[in-house]
């Protein structure tokens, strides 16, 4: 599993989709980004939408320990566009036999602008406090020397591209924010992809404009996109209003595509 980002072992999406895991007797793993969980990353980097290297070893860490046992990965918005970027350029091998991406964030710049106005404000504040603090946390008690960025001018940051043009593309070698957002977004990449591969994405989703969205021309034979109307960021609700009963579909969603594909039945609805 890979989470979102800001997120780890303990955001909502990935305790369902253990619990799950656990009673269809699936073995779960969570690969959690540098700087986030328990552990604090020790090297002057972090991780971003693009980097799909610490996934790529810990794959092949995985394969090299049960090689007869195969792998199914499932990704949540940045861990989603970081999954296909991975399935469509790094997956020769086949480690990875089949793969959930949920609400993808296709194509970064888009994504990026979509999350900076409207409603979708609310998580635009939350996420980019979130990321400054953990800057701070990281590079705080450090010269200023031995930070890849321009530390005093953190505090004046006030949206994600600036800090993606501050932080994250210095970070990681990119020149700029748009740099970074063209090597990074996963929709040019789709076509490469040759395992199968579901992804679950809304109409609504705040974190990314319909344009966004890739056509069917844009997809590899293996990858079923199932659009859904509304279901928002990775939430995905069915129920009722009244009675307050409302539950997501999602996790029902991924393991009945992955149980499908285990027993070798291709897309389970």
């Amino acid at each position: 599993m890979l989470h979102g980002l800001a997120g780890g072992y303990d955001s909502a999406y990935a305790r369902d989709l253990f619990t799950a895991f656990e009673a269809h007797e699936l073995e779960g793993h969570l690969l959690h980004f540098r700087g986030c969980g328990d552990l604090m990353n020790r090297l002057p980097r972090g991780y971003h939408a693009g980097d799909t290297s610490d996934f790529a070893h810990y794959v092949s860490e995985l394969h090299r320990e049960a090689p007869e046992r195969p792998i199914y990965a499932v990704g949540f918005s940045l861990g989603a566009n970081v999954l296909l970027k991975y399935l469509g350029t790094e997956n020769e091998q086949g480690h990875v036999a089949a793969a959930v991406a949920v609400s993808v964030p296709f194509l970064l710049d888009d994504a990026c602008e979509s999350i900076s106005s409207g409603f979708s404000l609310l998580y635009h504040k939350v996420l980019l406090r979130r990321l400054k603090q953990s800057m701070v946390e990281k590079f705080g008690s450090l010269p200023a020397d031995q930070i890849p960025f321009d530390y005093g001018a953190l505090k004046r940051v006030g949206d994600l591209r600036s800090f993606d043009d501050l932080v994250t593309a210095p970070m990681h070698g990119f020149g700029t924010a748009e740099h970074y957002y063209a090597v990074s977004s996963c929709r040019q990449y789709l076509l490469g992809i040759d395992t199968p591969t579901l992804i679950l994405h809304a109409a609504d989703d705040p974190f990314q404009s319909p344009a966004g969205i890739p056509t069917p021309s844009e997809l590899a034979s293996p990858v079923e996109l199932e659009l859904s109307a509304h279901g928002g960021h990775v939430g995905f609700l069915q129920g009722t209003s009244g009675g307050l009963t409302w539950k997501s579909w999602l996790t029902p969603r991924i393991t009945a595509y992955l149980r499908a594909q285990a027993r070798g039945q291709g897309s389970a609805t």
